[in-house]
C-alpha cells in the first residue's frame, strides 16, 4: 500500500461579544487572568498545524501538533473534539 495524507480539520472561534464596562466599575481582562483567551478585535488565527509523519498508512500512529492565537474555543475533527491552544495528541485514523 502506498502513504496518504491524514485528513483532520481544527476549527478555531472567538467570541467578539465583549462590552465595554459602565464608568465607575471595573472589568476583568477578556478570557480570565493573564488575558489569555480571546482579545477584542483580533480575529482568531492558527499559527500552527501539523501531522507527523505527514504521510501515514491506515492504522499507524500519528502525532497531531497545533499553535493558535486569540481563539476562545478549539476542536479538532473527525473523533479528537475540543483541545487547548496549543498542543499535541497522538490519533491512530482508521482510514486515511
Amino acid at each position: 500500500m502506498r502513504p496518504a495524507i491524514v485528513g483532520v480539520v481544527l476549527f478555531v472561534t472567538a467570541t467578539l461579544g465583549a462590552q465595554a464596562p459602565q464608568s465607575g466599575q471595573g472589568a476583568a481582562p477578556a478570557g480570565g487572568r493573564g488575558g489569555r483567551g480571546a482579545q477584542p478585535g483580533l480575529e482568531p488565527r492558527i499559527v500552527l498545524f501539523e501531522a507527523r509523519p505527514a504521510n501515514v498508512r491506515p492504522g499507524q500512529p500519528v502525532l497531531l501538533v497545533w499553535q493558535t492565537e486569540n481563539p476562545s474555543g478549539i476542536a479538532i475533527e473527525p473523533e479528537v473534539g475540543a483541545v487547548t491552544a496549543r498542543g499535541s495528541r497522538q490519533v491512530t485514523p482508521k482510514t486515511t
